[in-house]
């Protein structure tokens, strides 16, 4: 399954014996992947640590900075943290013997590979919208329509120290129509919520009707259950890559470099969007559909490039620019 991949690598794993992942959080069966490596390679206890991209990254830095972290796997959804910690050297240099599978847009080479793709896009619920709200929502085609939605005190936004999801847009959209788009998108008035799953909770509840940004995944892993919930994704197509990085101090690198290898193989990128209402990384990978998962939209053949480095050197300011116009 992995004929790149030394022999003595996954030796040298079953001798270790035990994987610690900083794990982003998945909603749905992301239990489904680890047991499914498990069955591949019993030889090998899985220890997990779940939390927000932002969390993650503060978690494992201060935890670097101390001299000891548990985490072999790092993941994470925003290409930002991962350069920062690569820069930083805080993270361990390999090249997975797979990784030419992966686009160059959705890598670090050296560091970070991605092992799937999730698109932001515009989400509602579709129970309680009036006549000229649905008419917005039907004409909704660019990212420059947000600020003129018929929401005001009724929609919501994730605040970009939560992660990727988050980042992404506010850099886009700043660099993109200027401070003075992001101005009158404030004066909507969104509620700000610390990360993505507990807005997308509050909004098939319905406490507000309008996700300005979010991940289709959480979307569509939500309408699975039944929730009232649709969504769009205005041009240019905005997506950003789930990943897994190994920390320059993993206690056990080579059940690491095992795990990020198998990770990026079809029966790996097969168990992490399976289930998941992600799409693979490799494009080349057609993944089976279950009648009972989320059916994510088309993958676009051409998604926005931003310049991760040149985004990461603008996070902080970003972030401060937001909680300037939106309160936190």
């Amino acid at each position: 399954m992995l004929p790149d991949l030394p022999h003595e690598i996954v030796r040298n794993a079953c001798n270790e014996g035990k994987l610690t992942i900083y794990m982003t959080i998945f909603r749905n069966n992301a239990a489904l992947v680890l047991d499914r490596f498990r069955q591949r390679f019993p030889c090998i206890a899985i220890n997990t640590f779940v939390g927000t991209g932002g969390t993650l990254y503060e978690r494992f830095s201060s935890e670097f900075r101390a001299g000891s972290s548990p985490a072999d796997i790092f993941m994470n959804a925003s290409p930002t943290f991962g350069d920062a910690l690569a820069d930083k050297g805080m993270l361990t240099k390999w090249t997975p013997p797979n990784a030419s599978r992966v686009p160059a847009q959705w890598q670090r080479p050296g560091y970070w590979y991605a092992i799937a793709i999730e698109e932001i896009g515009v989400g509602w619920n579709t129970e309680s919208l009036t006549a000229e709200q649905k008419l917005w929502l039907d004409n909704l085609k660019t990212w420059d329509q947000l600020p003129s939605a018929p929401f005001k005190e009724s929609a919501a936004v994730v605040n970009p120290r939560a992660g990727g999801s988050a980042q992404l847009p506010l850099d886009f959209f700043r660099t993109t129509f200027g401070d003075d788009f992001l101005r009158k998108l404030a004066r909507l008035k969104p509620t700000v919520f610390d990360g993505i799953n507990p807005l997308v909770e509050r909004l098939v509840a319905g406490e507000f009707d309008l996700a300005l940004v979010g991940l289709t995944s959480t979307f569509a892993t939500q309408r699975a259950r039944g929730a009232p919930l649709a969504w769009t994704v205005p041009n240019p197509s905005l997506a950003i890559p789930n990943f897994q990085a190994i920390p320059a101090t993993a206690p056990h690198p080579n059940a690491a470099k095992l795990f990020l290898a198998w990770s990026l193989t079809e029966e790996g990128q097969t168990a992490w969007v399976t289930k998941l209402g992600m799409e693979p990384a490799n494009p080349e990978i057609e993944i089976p559909r279950f009648p009972d998962e989320p059916d994510p939209l088309p993958q676009p053949s051409n998604f926005y490039a931003p310049d991760w480095k040149a985004m990461t050197k603008r996070r902080a300011a970003n972030a401060e620019f937001f909680t300037e116009l939106f309160g936190h």
